[in-house]
């Protein structure tokens, strides 16, 4: 069998793996959502009623309905994949960035603390040791709840930890019916 030349080899390469991107980015495009900015203002006004929420300024709004937008971008992409065993929708922080989330409902505060922030009614721990314990393990969970006091700390993936909704083995999850639809 002859080999044809270098160039030849690299043309169908080339060829070859830029019909490979292209299958993949029509992919991705059939599996995300495509919505007008119409549509996206639409279930922003609709979320706004369900969740309450109303806010001081026309600035803020508009703010928060950019950071909606991203968190829907976010879910969408997420809720395309069929092999996710979670499902992300829109709950009542989908108006919030990460970094907000993480500051108000995670406790954590970015930025230097000043010298007398100490709050009179904090309470503090502190922590000598740990011990990992193995994943999946239920006999060694329940050694260390018998024995001494635990901590448990979620690792979320990004920020989508803030818009998640319900697991595929649990579908009904923490806010039906808010589901964005992929």
């Amino acid at each position: 069998m002859k080999m044809g030349s270098p160039k030849s080899v690299i043309s169908m390469s080339l060829l070859f793996f830029s019909t490979l991107l292209i299958l993949s980015s029509a992919l991705d495009i059939k599996n995300s959502v495509q919505r007008t900015n119409d549509q996206v203002m639409a279930m922003y006004e609709s979320w706004l009623i369900e969740q309450g929420k109303s806010y001081n300024s026309l600035d803020e709004k508009e703010m928060r309905f950019e950071i909606f937008k991203e968190n829907l971008r976010i879910i969408d992409n997420h809720n395309a994949d069929a092999n996710r065993s979670y499902s992300l929708g829109l709950n009542r922080f989908a108006d919030l960035t990460d970094e907000e989330y993480r500051s108000t409902y995670l406790g954590l505060k970015s930025g230097p603390k000043g010298e007398g922030e100490q709050s009179k009614n904090q309470k503090y721990v502190t922590i000598d040791d740990y011990e990992q314990l193995p994943a999946n393990n239920e006999l060694a969970m329940q050694y260390a709840v018998a024995y001494q006091p635990i901590s448990v700390g979620l690792e979320s993936e990004g920020g989508k930890f803030k818009l998640y909704t319900s697991s595929k083995e649990n579908p009904v999850g923490v806010n039906e019916g808010q589901r964005s639809s992929a």
